[in-house]
């Protein structure tokens, strides 16, 4: 189990692009929401005496901030939790406050999915029914919507989705 955890360790460290090296995109002025499609894990952190989850960081417009909380997320990744893996699949997906990179945030999302996130499996439903760095599959995107209704525990858990 503890080679599994270095071997997940090792390959996102090698997906994942450093604090430094990520490219962070203004919001557009022209656009009322920054989410997209799909959703993040809904976790929030306390920072100090602020309450600041993945939706903040969407349409957050401090810099600082920014890359603060990609840091964190990146740091929780690594670590393989599920829920940073999400968010930051579907930061990539949507390429609104990091530059988008769809097959990246595919990855992400497929592991965070085997590891029980049924936020996960409702991106993974978003990106097939839109067609998004896949081809549309309504099919495939039903079984994603099912499993993200679904506890993913026993069995149910990393359901063979394409």
């Amino acid at each position: 189990m503890a080679d599994a955890h270095a071997r997940l360790h090792q390959l996102l460290d090698s997906s994942l692009p450093p604090l430094e090296a990520v490219q962070y995109l203004p919001i557009p002025a022209t656009r009322r929401t920054p989410l997209g499609i799909g959703r993040p894990s809904q976790r929030v952190w306390r920072d100090g005496q602020a309450l600041f989850g993945t939706t903040v960081l969407a349409a957050c417009s401090s810099l600082p901030l920014l890359m603060a909380v990609y840091g964190r997320l990146r740091s929780h990744a690594l670590q393989g939790d599920a829920d940073a893996l999400n968010d930051l699949g579907w930061l990539w997906l949507n390429g609104t406050r990091l530059q988008g990179d769809v097959p990246l945030a595919r990855r992400l999302l497929r592991l965070a999915f085997v590891l029980g996130s049924r936020d996960a499996a409702f991106n993974l439903a978003e990106q097939a029914w839109h067609g998004l760095g896949r081809p549309l599959d309504k099919a495939v995107a039903a079984q994603y919507y099912e499993a993200a209704q679904w506890p993913l525990v026993g069995l149910d858990r990393g359901r063979q989705c394409r």
